[in-house]
């Protein structure tokens, strides 16, 4: 074995060396995290045990139907976080997600949402701009402590980011269709104690 063979083996291997050194680190790091945010967030996390994956959220269609019944030309339709993090993991079942669980964090004009998968804690903040609009996004995506947005699930096109405010767009939009409302969304506010979507007859 020459010696540029013999140095060429050594570089890969201290290289692999580190690499599961970093990859050990960072495992350890987010198994830390999760058990610190879990412990912390215990009594506010929303697992797939509490709801029914069956049916639309009763807490939700309950003001729904409320709504359906109102003789006002522009109403509004609230939606607690609890109530809106239960109609979102309707939506991302019923779209094939595996959730587990889901915990919302209110404060006015951003909401902290954070989803347990199969691979673990997906965090993002839903955003609302300070204008009359029924448009929601979302400004970052976490993986636990790490940034992810960037990334792609294996089999799809869009980025992790594109894909949840895709996701949360069609939350919305199953509150704006004729069977459901029979009204258009034409402004929504975040607050500290819940969500406010402004509903005109269309």
């Amino acid at each position: 074995m020459t010696s540029i063979m013999k140095f060429s083996l050594k570089l890969i291997g201290y290289v692999l060396a580190l690499l599961i050194i970093l990859l050990t680190g960072l495992a350890i790091y987010y198994l830390h995290w999760v058990g610190e945010f879990e412990s912390r967030h215990a009594a506010q996390i929303l697992y797939v045990d509490d709801i029914d994956k069956d049916s639309f959220p009763t807490e939700v269609q309950s003001k729904v139907d409320a709504l359906e019944e109102s003789a006002y030309k522009t109403d509004a339709l609230q939606l607690t976080p609890d109530e809106f993090a239960r109609l979102l993991f309707f939506q991302l079942l019923e779209n094939g997600y595996n959730v587990r669980a889901i915990y919302i964090d209110a404060a006015d004009g951003e909401w902290d949402v954070w989803i347990k998968t199969g691979y673990g804690w997906f965090g993002g903040t839903i955003h609302k701009d300070n204008i009359q609009s029924a448009e929601l996004y979302l400004t970052k995506l976490n993986f636990g402590p790490y940034h992810v947005g960037w990334m792609h699930l294996p089999g799809h096109h869009e980025s992790l980011l594109q894909e949840i405010n895709n996701t949360y767009s069609e939350t919305l939009l199953r509150l704006d269709v004729n069977e459901l409302t029979g009204r258009r969304i034409e402004n929504i506010e975040l607050e500290e104690g819940g969500m406010t979507l402004k509903v005109i007859i269309r």
